[in-house]
């Protein structure tokens, strides 16, 4: 998306933090360094395991998926 390398670690630092609080999203995969960010050909990357399912559209969005 060609985000600056701060913004991705700040969001890949959330996915984290959600994850570890219990909300039902992927963490954020170390790199080799231990972090969480890395620049590949310019570019700031981060990388999530892959999860089944699919992408819910807003209009799909239910209070009960924020339970």
């Amino acid at each position: 998306e060609g985000k600056p390398a701060d913004v991705v670690g700040w969001e890949a630092a959330l996915s984290a933090e959600l994850a570890a609080a219990g909300v039902p999203t992927p963490p954020p995969l170390a790199t080799i360094a231990g972090g969480h960010v890395l620049v590949h050909r310019g570019l700031a990357v981060s990388a999530f395991p892959w999860c089944g399912g699919r992408h819910l559209e807003p209009s799909d969005v239910t209070a009960l998926h924020g339970r």
